[in-house]
């Protein structure tokens, strides 16, 4: 009697080693399938960060081209000044 408990405790231990084997299975593949989405996350988070980075380059770039185009500006209004001058003086 006490031999056959035994048994059917070694049987009731194998069944539930084979069950917590196949929830570990289930849980390495889980972390495998996490770590490859933090690795596309990791992936596109840095893609991001240099598309942002050759935003700010652009914007910077922009901002210079603008300036210049000020100053062409004010060279082309005193040109204008200066031209209005010259016409008055053949005008009288």
């Amino acid at each position: 009697s006490r031999v056959d408990t035994g048994l059917q405790l070694v049987e009731n231990s194998a069944t539930t080693m084979g069950e917590i084997r196949v929830a570990l299975d289930e849980s390495l593949q889980s972390v495998g399938l996490i770590a490859t989405a933090l690795q596309q996350q990791r992936a596109a988070s840095e893609q991001v960060a240099q598309n942002v980075e050759q935003v700010a380059q652009i914007v910077e770039e922009n901002s210079a081209a603008q300036g210049g185009i000020v100053q062409a500006i004010r060279a082309l209004q005193g040109m204008s000044e200066r031209l209005q001058g010259v016409m008055r003086r053949f005008s009288f």
